[in-house]
């Protein structure tokens, strides 16, 4: 995958606030006017927000290592969308990668 997406994903984040992720129709097009060549990113980047992984990131929960967190949102995406292993993977961390979408333990 490609890391442009990571960081045109970033600067959304950072320039719209996190309140973007509650506008999957508008996320969609802000990242799509930066990733029109990289369709597959995009699909993939706009499927994890409609299965509420950036949500699930900022939620957060202090029992739970937050690798644990990231494998379970994997395979959420394995399993309600048919992503491959590699794909689900790389669209969490991706969203983890973006600001203030992981909660911070204070």
């Amino acid at each position: 995958m490609n890391d442009e997406a990571v960081a045109a994903l970033t600067a959304i984040v950072a320039a719209e606030g996190h309140g973007v992720v509650d506008e999957p129709r508008r996320l969609a097009a802000l990242l799509a006017d930066r990733l029109a060549e990289h369709r597959l990113e995009l699909n993939l980047l706009t499927a994890a927000v409609e299965e509420g992984v950036p949500e699930a990131l900022l939620r957060g929960s202090e029992p739970t290592p937050i690798e644990a967190t990231y494998q379970r949102l994997a395979r959420q995406l394995q399993e309600g969308r048919g992503f491959d292993a590699e794909k689900a993977q790389w669209a969490v961390s991706a969203w983890a990668a973006a600001p203030s979408t992981v909660a911070v333990a204070s």
